[in-house]
């Protein structure tokens, strides 16, 4: 009976081992039902020297604290937050450093904002991780272990479908609801709900588990490269001849809106992927989003949608991955001069002993070149770094040329303006900009103050065209413009943003109120009958409606936009919970009769 064994580590009994795939909140809560606790805290106390810290089923904190109470017999704190937690979901497409940083949360007192962090709480796809079980791992589990538990591969993002067995899992009614929000549970069917899948959606909604399962599989510390990363999707593209042009290429938004947008939308159906594109429009920028390098914060399961759809699997993103990255690693030998020294950058002395050579022991650039080793233009481009004037050789660029050219580029004039003007290369114009003194620096600032003034130029006119314009509206407007002040004259765009017109935030005017408050409402005649069928003669609770139904936890704080929802829940709250009498309720606030009257004056 393995559940029952179990050893005392420091005073502290816990179960001897981990159950294969469990995470570190089953095995806590395995551990409260054998020590016989009466209250959930004092479980955490004894396992994390706090009365709730540790007690999330997601990303605990004070996984140290954790180690040290046991003695370490179950593994370090970085083996338990790798193997036994949701962090590493969340990790292989982050920078290492931010991975440490994470780690450090969970193992510290708190895990502060690292949901913020992690992009979750900004992603529209559920943040409080809801509790999932196989009805058929929980008999396989009970025969085997004496126990059902929490496989940690069920838990993870976008994984819906059981790997194991190909069934749809159950959704836990506690906990990640906020009801009992700090209890130590293991799997129950009495507080499992099942999750209706439309057969259409079975194949995608297994291999997105599938690729998720394979995402925590890596080896620890694995961290893709976003750069990689991005050209290994347009590799996949390119093949699916979705891209157009050599190169880079520029993407075909159209047909790859549609096609991704045919991929996704069986998986609309589950509430948590629901923020997954909806239309072929926001299916070809979500695409355009992950084919450039994309910003830090991207929820994985934008990922893992993708690959799915472009490499059926983990494996074959991670096969193309290699590839393109080994290419990448190969030398560039065609074209290349021989050259029998390293690299001049890889030594920081030789920069110094040419400009030694050439102030003080007065020798010509070329000759300190020889003697040291590099590029004659490379000693010549360092001595002009450090302020050297030198004797120019003789050139095929005659003296006055030089001078129009130098005058240009002491404007800001482009490079090939100034070529076209020499007769010369680009190239060329190049070695004359880095070896002449101070004149690379003059044309640098010469251009930031033509950019300087042509991004200000352009903001206020439009500023001016616009006068009642919000701050978002002006930048849909000009956002070339707004680009290049934020990241260069931030201070001048930041007083000219106070004057423009104050409007009122939000970010609901896309939501169509009237829809979402008569199918919410639905759902909450539905659920409150049910409990009135479960628990007859009781009266319904608030926190027991939201608990069958997680999506009227998040709307509650918005019911002045739902009164059709708000009456439901009134009217459920208040009535007698006979199945008959929820019933006469039911009939009597038919959503129909509110559509013209209380929406009209309410929303």
């Amino acid at each position: 009976m393995l559940q029952g064994k179990e050893d005392l580590y420091g005073g502290v009994l816990v179960p001897h081992a981990w159950l294969p795939d469990e995470t570190l909140f089953s095995l806590c809560a395995r551990h409260h039902r054998l020590s016989s606790n009466h209250r959930a805290s004092t479980t955490c106390r004894q396992l994390f020297g706090h009365s709730t810290q540790g007690s999330a089923h997601d990303l605990p904190s004070r996984v140290d604290e954790f180690v040290s109470r046991v003695g370490g017999a179950l593994g370090t704190a970085e083996e338990i937050i790798a193997e036994h937690t949701l962090l590493p979901y969340y990790l292989a497409f982050r920078s290492p450093s931010f991975g440490a940083e994470a780690v450090g949360a969970m193992r510290g007192p708190g895990i502060g904002g690292l949901k913020f962090g992690l992009g979750v709480l900004t992603s529209r796809f559920r943040a409080n991780h809801p509790l999932k079980a196989c009805t058929e791992c929980m008999e396989a589990d009970r025969a085997r272990w004496l126990t059902p538990y929490w496989h940690r591969s069920h838990q993870l993002p976008g994984v819906w479908i059981c790997p194991l067995h190909g069934i749809p899992l159950h959704q836990s009614t506690l906990k990640a609801t906020g009801v009992e929000r700090f209890q130590w549970h293991l799997p129950s069917s009495p507080h499992l709900s099942a999750m209706a899948v439309h057969d259409d959606a079975l194949p995608a909604l297994l291999s997105l588990g599938q690729t998720a399962v394979s995402l925590v599989s890596l080896a620890p510390g694995t961290h893709l490269d976003p750069a990689l990363t991005t050209k290994t999707y347009r590799s996949a593209l390119r093949e699916l001849d979705l891209l157009h042009g050599q190169g880079p290429g520029r993407l075909a938004l159209k047909q790859i809106g549609q096609k991704y947008q045919e991929f996704v939308c069986p998986l609309s159906g589950v509430a948590e992927l629901a923020a997954l594109p909806a239309s072929a429009d926001d299916a070809a920028r979500e695409v355009s989003r992950l084919a450039y390098e994309p910003r830090s914060g991207t929820h994985p399961i934008r990922h893992v949608a993708l690959i799915v759809w472009l490499f059926s699997g983990l494996p074959g993103f991670l096969k193309r991955y290699e590839e393109i990255r080994s290419n990448s690693m190969e030398p560039e030998i065609q074209g290349a001069r021989p050259c029998a020294v390293e690299r001049p950058g890889k030594d920081p002395d030789l920069k110094l002993r040419v400009i030694s050579l050439i102030s003080q022991s007065g020798l010509t650039p070329t000759a300190a070149a020889r003697s040291v080793g590099v590029d004659t233009t490379t000693a010549m481009v360092w001595a002009a770094s450090a302020g050297i004037p030198i004797q120019k050789r003789p050139s095929k660029i005659k003296p006055d040329v030089r001078a129009k050219m130098i005058k240009a580029l002491r404007r800001g004039t482009e490079k090939s303006v100034a070529a076209q003007i020499g007769q010369v290369s680009v190239q060329s114009v190049t070695t004359l900009l880095r070896t002449e003194v101070g004149l690379s620096d003059e044309w640098r600032m010469a251009r930031f103050r033509d950019a300087q003034r042509l991004a200000r130029r352009r903001w206020l006119r439009v500023v001016g065209s616009n006068p009642f314009s919000g701050v978002k509206a002006v930048r849909l407007l000009e956002p070339a413009a707004f680009a290049w002040l934020y990241r260069n004259d931030r201070e001048w765009l930041n007083s000219q943003l106070t004057t423009l017109h104050k409007q009122v935030r939000s970010n609901n005017s896309h939501v169509d109120w009237d829809t979402r408050d008569l199918a919410l409402a639905r759902q909450v005649r539905e659920t409150c009958l049910q409990l009135a069928i479960d628990t007859p003669g009781k009266h319904i609770k608030l926190w027991q409606i939201y608990q069958r139904l997680p999506d009227l936890k998040a709307k509650l704080a918005k019911l002045d936009r739902l009164p059709v929802t708000r009456d439901a829940i009134h009217n459920a709250l208040s009535a007698t919970t006979s199945p008959g009498s929820l019933l006469d309720v039911a009939i009597a606030s038919d959503p129909s009769e509110h559509i013209g009257g209380c929406h009209g004056t309410c929303a």
